[in-house]
């Protein structure tokens, strides 16, 4: 039986709020007379990839006057839960986003810090260009502006860097006589695979290397009599429809998407895709999402 719990945890792990080190930004464009500036990116890739209902960063100065989180904690430090609705006003801050309708709309967030917010751009803000206005508890204001898709596919990383080895996991799956496999369609995480015998795992696609002080990719192996599924973790693309090509390229290679859409989080999107043997024993090799032939940032998986 999987646990709900466990893979939760991977997910949060994974993905919960933190500073993206490193991640330098250019000043806008056009910067505003006596107003800071505020530069907006995907969360995953850290490239202009936005589309409403996904996950964003936002960069600039005294975007807070301190640090607040919108997760709950444990004793030990990690997240308890990921919570299903976020709050508009965080440490003082908000952030209103003003799509290209001129509908001002308050957007859901994560955290703040002084340097850099995560937030979800809300769900019906229009394409075209946006703009961005982001108040402090003092009253100070930043702005920006940044382009909102229809698709713009993002992948996640282990590290939080948009490079590496991804946040997410196979489903690995083996079936006695008769047994059922489970569908795409099933809830992943919450189900319970007791189907006639049906042997179900779920095993991270990053492991952290203590040596390398980082997650670095977690060698899959290929077996006979198995159905292993690759499932990444992103956002941007939830607004896919059936009719839309969606597939994953790994090594080159495309396969078709058995599942995509939304994931059991805020702004979290995930995509599936079976992983055929022929990759067995390749090594550390490039994937890619593709949807609508926008393709996602490159991240690395591995086979043993």
């Amino acid at each position: 039986m999987i646990q709900r719990k466990v893979v939760l945890c991977l997910i949060l792990l994974c993905l919960c709020c933190s500073y993206a080190s490193g991640l330098k930004t250019s000043a806008h464009s056009h910067p505003l007379p006596s107003q800071a500036t505020v530069t907006v990116v995907s969360s995953a890739s850290f490239t202009p990839a936005l589309t409403d209902g996904c996950r964003a960063s936002a960069f600039g100065t005294d975007l807070a006057t301190a640090f607040a989180t919108a997760f709950a904690t444990q004793p030990d430090g990690l997240p308890a839960a990921s919570p299903s609705v976020l709050p508009t006003m965080l440490g003082g801050t908000k952030v209103e986003i003003i799509d290209s309708e001129s509908v001002t709309r308050l957007a859901p967030l994560f955290f703040v810090s002084p340097s850099q917010l995560d937030l979800q751009i809300p769900a019906g803000t229009a394409t075209g260009n946006a703009r961005i206005v982001v108040t402090n508890r003092n009253g100070q204001i930043s702005r920006g502006e940044f382009t909102v898709a229809e698709i713009a596919p993002s992948a996640f990383s282990a590290n939080k860097s948009g490079s590496g080895a991804p946040a997410g996991f196979i489903v690995r799956q083996r079936r006695g006589n008769g047994a059922e496999l489970l569908q795409p369609s099933d809830d992943i995480i919450g189900a319970q695979h007791q189907r006639n015998e049906v042997q179900t795992s779920i095993e991270p696609l990053a492991i952290f290397d203590p040596a390398q002080f980082r997650f670095v990719p977690n060698p899959i192996k290929l077996n006979r009599g198995e159905e292993v599924s690759l499932v990444l973790l992103g956002t941007g693309f939830r607004n896919a429809t059936s009719s839309t090509r969606s597939r994953i390229i790994v090594n080159g290679v495309p396969l078709r998407a058995t599942f995509t859409g939304a994931a059991d989080a805020v702004g979290l999107d995930r995509i599936q895709a079976i992983l055929p043997r022929s990759l067995d024993g390749r090594g550390e090799v490039n994937v890619v999402i593709e949807i609508d032939g926008k393709k996602s940032n490159t991240l690395k998986i591995a086979f043993d």
